[in-house]
């Protein structure tokens, strides 16, 4: 089965996840997507057994374009958990993982957008906007989870070119480094992430 990247009507694709994805000598797995989402497409993914599967659902999420927050990830009917990974669910060559919309409300300042967390992971409220404005979005997220997970539902949400804005934690204007967590930072309750878009000669 050949490896594609190029998505079509009522076509079954097949995405290895990159090798920066995956461990030297990794063990890896192949699981079917089902999806309820009514997508012509059916995807499978070859991935390590040891991957997160945060890797497999952003990749996902963005190939057809929907919000990270927008949809859930099913195994046995139980949500799954992103930092978790095959092995971690004790997966086996052939598994369906089915994804089911999320009834998500309007983004806006009084919502609490929360987050997937691990089981007994302790969460924090941060809050997320522009530079020099008073509009945040208020996120719940695990203490151990990737930053990156919170910004890409963000600019999923707001309608933002990830790759073209960075992230700074508002007190230090510290720039942010998407896969530390909000523990390396020392982030408190309430904390406020503001982003910037990169200079225009920055873009690629």
């Amino acid at each position: 089965m050949e490896t594609s990247r190029r998505i079509t009507a009522t076509q079954s694709t097949l995405i290895s996840l990159s090798e920066s994805e995956v461990k030297d000598n990794e063990e890896r797995i192949l699981l079917k997507l089902q999806s309820g989402l009514k997508h012509p497409d059916q995807y499978y993914y070859w991935m390590g057994r040891n991957t997160p599967f945060k890797e497999l659902i952003i990749d996902y999420t963005r190939r057809i374009d929907v919000p990270l927050s927008s949809v859930r990830f099913l195994f046995d009917d139980s949500p799954i958990n992103p930092l978790f990974s095959a092995n971690r669910l004790e997966l086996e060559d052939g598994d369906s993982i089915d994804v089911i919309r999320r009834d998500v409300s309007a983004s806006i300042e009084t919502t609490l957008i929360s987050l997937p967390r691990a089981k007994g992971e302790m969460p924090i409220t941060l809050k997320v906007g522009l530079f020099g404005t008073d509009h945040h979005l208020l996120y719940l997220i695990g203490r151990s989870t990737p930053l990156e997970y919170l910004f890409l539902d963000y600019a999923d949400r707001t309608s933002l070119f990830y790759e073209k804005i960075r992230f700074y934690i508002q007190k230090r204007w510290l720039l942010i480094d998407p896969k530390k967590t909000s523990d390396d930072y020392k982030m408190e309750d309430g904390g406020i992430i503001c982003w910037k878009p990169l200079p225009k000669n920055n873009f690629s």
